[in-house]
């Protein structure tokens, strides 16, 4: 898991030839991959510290979907199905965590960011 994280930050890096934002759930799995990336200097992951259930999460962003804020990409990935699968039936989807993690940064950029243009990888155990 911490080599896939750091590899997704390298290549988002290279692509976009800029400092990127590496946001990671300090939460088990999550708070393992911060310290060792932070310890080696890797990079410095932001640690998001959820005070919420995954539900009042996504909510507290829905509007932002719902007002034309968010723009998905014209170009979908091989994860696209499974992620917009996810979205349009939670919280009774199979799984959660691509919802999670977009809603924790969607929530990070709307509310940190003076101008938010933000490009995000939904990071999940599944590979995406």
């Amino acid at each position: 898991m911490v080599k896939r994280v750091i590899d997704i930050n390298q290549q988002m890096k290279d692509r976009y030839k800029t400092t990127v934002t590496t946001l990671i759930e300090d939460a088990s799995a999550g708070t393992q991959v911060i310290q060792y990336v932070k310890n080696d200097r890797i990079f410095t992951p932001i640690a998001i510290k959820p005070t919420q259930d995954k539900k009042v999460r996504l909510e507290g962003v829905s509007a932002y979907i719902k007002d034309g804020t968010v723009v998905f990409p014209n170009i979908k990935g091989p994860w696209w199905d499974d992620f917009i699968e996810e979205l349009t039936t939670f919280p009774n989807s199979t799984f959660s965590d691509q919802c999670d993690a977009f809603s924790q940064g969607l929530e990070y950029a709307v509310t940190r960011l003076k101008k938010p243009q933000v490009t995000v990888r939904v990071l999940t155990y599944g590979g995406y």
